[in-house]
């Protein structure tokens, strides 16, 4: 759906936030293939946000060394993920790290992850 929409989009400010939604769905449905092709183009690569999702997609990948650059680079705008998020950022940055023989870098993430019993805790239920 979302690139029948990018097709007959006229706007480039847009069309640059659907090619984000894009590379983002791929990156949660596990298509971490798909997901670089849209993240390491020269405009995605300079954004913070980009680089949050390329860290996990690269992870998902394995590219250990390129998803622990940008998840160093990306740990500024973590917290301002939802939960969810975040843990699978922080748990591809913690293996990146852990795969690339960077313990210290591998400790610091694994200091920012959120339990699951703190996630229950703080958690907002809509009814």
């Amino acid at each position: 759906m979302l690139r029948v929409l990018e097709s007959q989009l006229q706007s480039m400010a847009l069309t640059r936030k659907l090619r984000m939604s894009t590379a983002i769905a791929d990156t949660v449905a596990h298509r971490p293939k798909e997901a670089p092709a849209i993240l390491n183009t020269s405009a995605m690569a300079q954004e913070v946000d980009g680089l949050f999702w390329r860290a996990i997609a690269r992870a998902d990948a394995y590219d250990f060394k390129g998803a622990k650059l940008d998840a160093l680079e990306a740990a500024s705008v973590a917290a301002s993920y939802p939960a969810w998020a975040r843990n699978r950022f922080y748990f591809a940055a913690m293996r990146a790290a852990v795969e690339t023989g960077d313990s210290a870098v591998a400790e610091r993430f694994l200091s920012r992850w959120i339990s699951p019993a703190s996630m229950a805790k703080t958690a907002v239920f809509i009814t």
